[in-house]
């Protein structure tokens, strides 16, 4: 064999090797859906069960003192209460390579739950919650930033 396809197939093992040992579990930044530029809060992600689950860890929004979600910014069951621990993400599935599909991203403020899938792309993960049409989640996306 000659070295320009050994080289070949070692870029391609080592390509194939990196996507297999993507892990969405760690410490990760949140933005704005409406503002990606305004980081909102650091949310962890760990492997609970079979299953991969995000839990506010804090809210970094410009502005805020605590992670009490206020009562006239919030709905539902955190309305004046504090977010700490609470899941926003729960019920990934890895579905080969970087991506986990089966889970639920949850809207804190808006008390709504949404289908939602998830590619991991190294130090970025990238969130996709909406409503399944056809075995696919249609709706919006945000980027996440792993925190070291």
């Amino acid at each position: 064999m000659n070295l320009f396809k050994k080289s070949a197939l070692t870029l391609v093992g080592l390509v194939l090797s990196g996507t297999a040992l993507a892990d969405p579990v760690g410490l990760w930044k949140t933005f704005d859906l409406n503002n990606p530029s305004i980081a909102t809060s650091l949310v962890k992600v760990t492997f609970e069960n079979g299953a991969y689950v995000g839990r506010l860890q804090k809210v970094i929004r410009a502005g805020a003192t605590s992670n009490v979600c206020l009562k006239e910014a919030c709905k539902g069951a955190y309305a004046g209460k504090d977010m700490s621990g609470a899941p926003v993400i729960w019920g990934f599935k890895s579905a080969g390579g970087n991506q986990y599909s089966g889970g639920v991203a949850y809207d804190l403020q808006n008390d709504k739950k949404y289908s939602a899938t998830i590619t991991d792309a190294g130090n970025r993960l990238i969130l996709k919650a909406g409503y399944k049409v056809m075995g696919s989640v249609v709706g919006k996306s945000t980027t996440w930033v792993r925190v070291n």
